[in-house]
């Protein structure tokens, strides 16, 4: 016990050998107003109604639109008619507006006439639209057609399951990666 309390007293020191001379300097600022100081911010830069975490770096958020096509067209037809016209119109803003998106354009036909003409009919629906998306100033390399022939009929106990058939169909699917926002009292107008 003796010992044990020899080591104790001996291992503490009151005498303290030299103070530290030199004191670290933080920057305390916040340069772009994100409540983040600049000494912690990695990311100088962020928008003011970001919403931000602890490094100062804005929270991101994929943003993604879903815009699916469907025209249908006259027997033996490639024309297409002014209101699914506007439809391609709108699938060209949209590729623009998420310019990573690319698209395959699926044609079909019904089962009125020749197997192998049909197939060619398809494809021939097919590329109307992508020309229609090319004069939109569409990249060719984000556009893809396909010809479905007649394999694919839209059955309905009617007599509309030819005219049904007669189509192109396309799915988009358009992702963003985008910063999170917050709501800013003090802002009047808010802009996300």
């Amino acid at each position: 016990m003796l010992l044990a309390t020899g080591l104790l007293v001996s291992g503490c020191s009151s005498t303290i050998d030299s103070y530290p001379t030199k004191i670290h300097q933080l920057d305390l600022m916040d340069k772009d107003q994100d409540g983040v100081i600049n000494t912690r911010d990695h990311c100088q830069q962020t928008q003011t109604l970001d919403v931000i975490n602890n490094n100062g770096c804005g929270a991101k958020i994929v943003n993604t639109k879903n815009y699916n096509l469907h025209i249908l067209f006259a027997n033996d037809s490639i024309e297409i008619t002014p209101i699914f016209s506007n439809e391609i119109n709108f699938m060209a803003d949209f590729m623009k507006e998420y310019p990573s998106t690319k698209v395959i354009i699926n044609g079909y036909a019904s089962q009125l006439g020749h197997k192998d003409y049909n197939q060619a009919l398809s494809l021939r629906r097919s590329n109307t639209v992508r020309n229609m998306l090319l004069s939109h100033e569409i990249a060719p390399s984000r556009i893809t057609i396909k010809g479905f022939g007649e394999t694919d009929p839209v059955f309905i106990e009617s007599k509309e399951s030819n005219r049904l058939s007669r189509r192109v169909t396309a799915s988009l699917i358009g992702k963003r990666l985008e910063y999170l926002k917050q709501w800013d009292v003090r802002k009047k107008h808010m802009q996300l």
